[in-house]
């Protein structure tokens, strides 16, 4: 499901936040999507993205796995760890256990001083150039993932937030 639920954005200068804003304009996207699903392994998977800032006093992204041998919770500052991830935490509780541990985020001397988000573009890099590619996305899992958005995409057509399901997303009709 995908939904527009601050239909009206507004927009700052950046280079002068102090300006505060400088228009009001209407959303197109959503800002609100919840993905749910089972993977071929026959995992569960539910997902939500929320957009605009984190509820106070609470992380950006919040994000449980729950498996038979125990759990994460990872938590960012912001929802988008592939833009920054300083400042992220990973918790680990084994099955069976009642107390949880921090586990360590590896150091990456030399990444690690390039400023976000170059330092994941730097890994990447770092990966193709040691030919150690096999942990990284390739052009079918990117043709998978794209498939995948344009079926939600399908699924949504951005005017009836009470039928969401199965009607064919109107800039389809002009492919």
């Amino acid at each position: 499901m995908l939904a527009i639920t601050r239909p009206k954005v507004t927009l700052i200068d950046p280079k002068n936040s102090d300006k505060g804003v400088i228009d009001t304009m209407t959303a197109t996207s959503p800002d609100q999507a919840f993905i749910q699903g089972r993977f071929q392994s026959g995992a569960l998977l539910s997902f939500h993205l929320e957009g605009g800032d984190p509820f106070p006093g609470q992380p950006g992204l919040t994000w449980h796995i729950v498996g038979e041998k125990g759990e994460l919770l990872i938590t960012n500052p912001i929802a988008v760890m592939d833009i920054m991830h300083g400042g992220a935490k990973i918790m680990l509780k084994e099955a069976g256990s009642k107390e949880a541990s921090e586990v360590e985020i590896p150091a990456d001397a030399e990444v690690d001083k390039l400023q976000h988000p170059s330092q994941n573009v730097g890994r990447l890099y770092e990966a193709f150039a040691d030919k150690k590619t096999e942990s990284y996305a390739d052009w079918s899992l990117a043709l998978r993932r794209h498939e995948l958005i344009e079926e939600i995409y399908q699924r949504w057509d951005g005017k009836n937030a009470r039928d969401p399901f199965g009607v064919k997303a109107e800039y389809l009709s002009r492919v």
